[in-house]
C-alpha cells in the first residue's frame, strides 16, 4: 500500500480509537504489548474499581462523621460524659445540636451529691468548637466555653474528709480526652451557705481560665450579698481557686459613692471552710446592711475595717467584727418613727425630732450567728442628743414565736402589727409563686416523684429559693432587739412638760438632762413604752 494510503488509514484509525472510550483506548494501546499489556490493564482495571470503592466509602464516613451527632446515642454519651465531668448524680439536656463546627446545648441541669461542689446546676445556651473527630479521636480542644447563663447552688462544705476530697477532686480533675482551658459566662448567678446566713452573687458576668494547679474566676457587673452586706455593685471580683483553698486576689465593690474592699481575703478548704480576711468599709449605706424593714427607721452611711471570720459551713456562718467611727463624711439619722421622737416631738415645745442626725461619735459592730451586736455606742447629734448604750439584734427563739401565736398574734403583730407588716397575700409576685405551687401539689407531684423530671425538680427549687427569700424577709421583720440606751437631751426639753420637769432633771455637772431607754421587743415596738410614759408625765399644766 503507498505510503500515503498508509498514513491516511493510521490516522482514520486512531480517529476511531480516539471515540470509543478510555478503556477500550486502553486495552488497544496494550494490546501490543502482548501477555504483559493484558495483564497490567487487568490490574489498572481493578485498582480503578478499588478506587471507586475508597471514594464511595470515604463519601459515606464522611457523612456519618457529620450525621453521627444526630442520633439519640450519641446525645446520651454526652450528657452522660458531662455529667461525670462536673461529677453528678443526675443530669439532664436538651437542645443539641452541632453545625459548622459549633456545639450547642440549649440546656443542662445537673443535681450533685456529696462529693461535688455544687448542689444544683443549671446552664442555658452553652456552645464551644467541635470538629468532626472531636470524642473519636484525639484530644478535643472546645476553645473558649460559651455559656448564656448559669444558675449554681454551692456546697457549703462538705459532711466528712472523704466527701471533702471528693469535692477537690471534681473541681481540679483533668480528662485526657477533653481540655477546657476557658468558660465565659454571661450572666452568672451563684448561691452559698445556709438559710438567712446565704451569700450569693446575681447576674454578673464570669469568666473562669484554667491555671496552674487550679482556676482564676473573675467577676464583673452584677451585685454582691453577704449577711448584712448587700446587693453591692461589683466592679472586680477575682478569685484564685486552689485545692488548699480560695483567695480573693480583688474584690472591689461598690454602690454609688460607697467602696467595699476584702481583696486578699482566704477561704481555707476542708470539711468546715474557714474565713480569714478584712473588709474596708468606705460610706457604705445603711440600707445596704439593714433589713428593709429597718430602713424605715434609719439612713445614713458608716465606715469602718471589718474582721472577717467563720465558716461557711457552720451555723455560725460568716461573721465581721469591727469598730465603727463617724467622720465628716458619714452619719446616721433616726426618723420619727421611733415612738420616742414622736413623744418628745410633743412634749418638748423648744426642739424638734423629725430627724435626728448623729455625725459624731463611734461604736463597736459584731455580726454573726445571725446576731448583729452594737457595743461601746457613743454618738452625738450635736447638742440636741446624745446617745451611750449596747443593743444587740438576734432572731425570735422558737418560744417566743410559740407565746405570740398563744397570745392570738398573727405574724403580721409578731412582726410589730399596724400598716407597715409585710403581708404575702399583698405581693402580686408571691401570689404568682403560690399559685405556682398550688398547680404542683394538683399534680400531687413533689421534688422525690420519680415521675418528675430533672427539669421539674429544677423549677420547683427556683420557686423554693424565692419563697426562703419571701421568708428571710419577714423573719427580719421578727427580729427581736435588746439592749439599754441613755440619751441626753438640751437642759429645756422638758420645760414645759408637766411631771417630767421634776423626774428628769437637767444635771447640774454637764446641764443636760438624761432619759434611760431600755430596749425590747420587736423593731416597732421598740421606746413604745417610753413613749407612752412621755405623753402621760408631759401634760401641759
Amino acid at each position: 500500500m503507498p505510503s500515503d494510503q498508509t498514513q491516511d488509514f493510521n490516522e482514520r484509525l486512531n480517529q476511531w480509537v480516539a471515540s470509543q472510550g478510555f478503556w477500550f483506548q486502553m486495552r488497544y494501546s496494550m494490546s501490543a504489548g502482548g501477555a504483559k499489556g493484558v495483564a497490567l490493564f487487568h490490574f489498572l482495571r481493578m485498582a480503578f474499581r478499588l478506587g471507586i470503592f475508597l471514594v464511595v466509602l470515604a463519601v459515606g464516613a464522611g457523612f456519618w462523621l457529620l450525621k453521627r451527632t444526630d442520633g439519640a446515642g450519641f446525645r446520651e454519651d454526652l450528657e452522660a460524659a458531662i455529667g461525670a465531668g462536673f461529677g453528678a448524680e443526675e443530669q439532664k439536656m436538651e437542645g443539641f445540636k452541632r453545625s459548622r463546627g459549633e456545639l450547642e446545648i440549649s440546656r443542662f441541669v445537673a443535681r450533685g451529691g456529696t462529693g461535688t461542689y455544687f448542689e444544683n446546676l443549671e446552664a442555658r445556651t452553652v456552645r464551644c468548637r467541635m470538629g468532626v473527630w472531636d470524642g473519636l479521636y484525639g484530644v478535643w480542644e472546645p476553645g473558649m466555653v460559651s455559656v448564656g447563663s448559669l444558675d449554681l447552688d454551692l456546697r457549703a462544705g462538705a459532711d466528712d474528709a472523704a466527701s471533702a476530697a471528693a469535692i477537690r477532686e471534681a473541681v481540679f480533675r483533668e480528662f485526657e480526652t477533653a481540655k477546657v482551658q476557658a468558660v465565659e459566662v454571661k450572666s452568672a448567678n451563684l448561691r452559698w451557705g445556709f438559710f438567712e446566713r446565704a451569700g450569693r452573687i446575681d447576674g454578673s458576668s464570669l469568666k473562669i481560665q484554667r491555671v496552674d494547679g487550679g482556676w482564676r474566676l473573675n467577676f464583673r457587673g452584677g451585685t454582691f450579698t453577704q449577711n448584712w452586706l448587700r446587693n453591692l455593685e461589683i466592679i472586680d471580683l477575682t478569685v484564685l481557686v486552689k485545692p488548699k483553698g480560695l483567695t480573693f486576689q480583688k474584690a472591689e465593690l461598690r454602690d454609688g459613692l460607697a467602696t467595699v474592699d476584702f481583696s486578699g481575703l482566704v477561704i481555707e478548704g476542708g470539711e468546715r471552710p474557714v474565713v480569714k480576711g478584712l473588709a474596708k468599709v468606705r460610706r457604705l449605706s445603711l440600707a445596704n446592711m439593714l433589713p428593709p424593714s429597718a430602713v424605715e427607721f434609719l439612713e445614713g452611711s458608716i465606715s469602718g475595717d471589718f474582721r472577717v471570720t467563720g465558716s461557711t459551713n457552720t451555723g455560725e456562718g460568716i461573721g465581721f467584727e469591727g469598730s465603727v467611727v463617724l467622720s465628716g463624711e458619714d452619719s446616721i439619722t433616726v426618723r420619727d418613727r421611733v415612738p420616742l421622737l414622736r413623744a418628745l416631738s410633743v412634749v418638748d415645745d423648744f426642739n424638734n425630732y423629725p430627724k435626728v442626725v448623729f455625725t459624731e461619735g463611734s461604736f463597736d459592730l459584731k455580726t454573726g450567728g445571725g446576731r448583729l451586736v452594737l457595743n461601746s455606742v457613743d454618738l452625738a447629734a450635736g447638742d440636741l442628743m446624745t446617745l451611750k448604750g449596747r443593743l444587740v439584734a438576734r432572731p425570735p427563739t422558737p418560744e417566743e414565736i410559740q407565746r405570740a401565736i398563744a397570745e392570738g398574734q398573727s405574724s403580721g403583730d409578731l412582726a410589730g402589727g399596724g400598716e407597715t407588716a409585710y403581708r404575702p397575700e399583698d405581693d402580686p409576685d408571691f401570689t404568682l409563686r403560690k399559685a405556682g405551687e398550688q398547680v404542683y401539689k394538683n399534680r400531687d407531684l413533689d421534688v422525690s416523684d420519680p415521675s418528675m423530671t430533672l427539669f421539674d425538680r429544677v423549677a420547683m427549687l427556683a420557686d423554693a429559693r424565692e419563697l426562703q427569700d419571701r421568708e428571710t424577709e419577714r423573719r427580719n421583720r421578727e427580729t427581736r432587739y435588746e439592749g439599754e440606751f441613755v440619751i441626753t437631751l438640751r437642759p429645756d426639753a422638758f420645760q414645759r412638760a408637766g411631771d417630767l420637769r421634776q423626774i428628769h432633771a437637767a444635771d447640774p455637772v454637764s446641764g443636760r438632762i438624761s432619759v434611760v431607754v431600755p430596749l425590747s421587743g420587736n423593731l416597732y415596738r421598740l421606746t413604745h413604752d417610753q413613749a407612752e410614759d412621755l405623753y402621760i408625765r408631759g401634760k401641759k399644766r
